[in-house]
């Protein structure tokens, strides 16, 4: 919400799968065009869960149908109404773990080079030396999970050489989260004893207009 008390107007869930946000946060009543990307059939499924339970909804996303290793994504955002000149707030959750480099910074450099004062929110996977030994059994399950649905498991990312590329692309970081300062912001009032895993980063970052 800071970011559309900011004057974002355009908000774009990146790999969406089963996200909720945009049915969740009154975005379209505050004028805010909102818009899904994910491979076309997982949005066919989703998109026909929405309307078997609440129909209503589905009028307030646009869906775009993206594959991120092949597609260009302003191209496809376009087709779809998207309007490269207005601040944008992205998010891109679950995503990154499973795309090449190439679709990994393609994204992100598109992204910084289209619209000023907008906004990223993604996670990424670290490097197998800066995964916590005892979420190493986590880690496995998460590769053989992507295994089973055809989605191999990135390797992970030195995260200051990695913040160094996204800076070099235009970006201000604006936050670079460890695990355990997830663990503090997001999840220490609660008990039941949940835990942020040691083996990825959450990422903000801000593309401003440059002189």
């Amino acid at each position: 919400m800071q970011a559309v008390a900011r004057g974002v107007t355009q908000y774009v869930v990146l790999g969406a799968g089963l996200d909720s946000s945009a049915y969740r946060l009154g975005l379209q009543k505050r004028g805010v065009h909102v818009f899904e990307v994910d491979l076309p059939a997982m949005q066919e499924w989703k998109r026909s869960l929405v309307r078997s339970q609440a129909p209503e909804l589905e009028s307030q996303v646009t869906f775009v149908p993206v594959n991120f290793e092949r597609e260009a994504l302003f191209e496809k955002l376009a087709l779809h109404g998207f309007d490269i000149r207005k601040p944008t707030f992205f998010t891109w959750l679950g995503v990154v773990w499973y795309l090449t480099d190439d679709a990994v910074f393609s994204t992100l450099r598109a992204i910084a080079a289209s619209v000023s004062d907008s906004e990223i929110v993604f996670e990424y996977p670290v490097a197998a030396p800066f995964v916590y030994a005892e979420d190493r059994p986590i880690l496995d399950v998460v590769r053989q999970a992507g295994a089973q649905r055809g989605e191999t498991l990135r390797p992970g990312f030195d995260p200051t050489p990695f913040a160094d590329q996204i800076k070099d692309m235009g970006f201000e970081v604006i936050a670079d989260l460890s695990p355990e300062e997830m663990q503090t912001r997001y999840l220490q009032s609660r008990d039941d004893g949940l835990r942020m895993p040691g083996i990825g980063h959450l990422m903000n970052v801000r593309r401003t207009e440059r002189s």
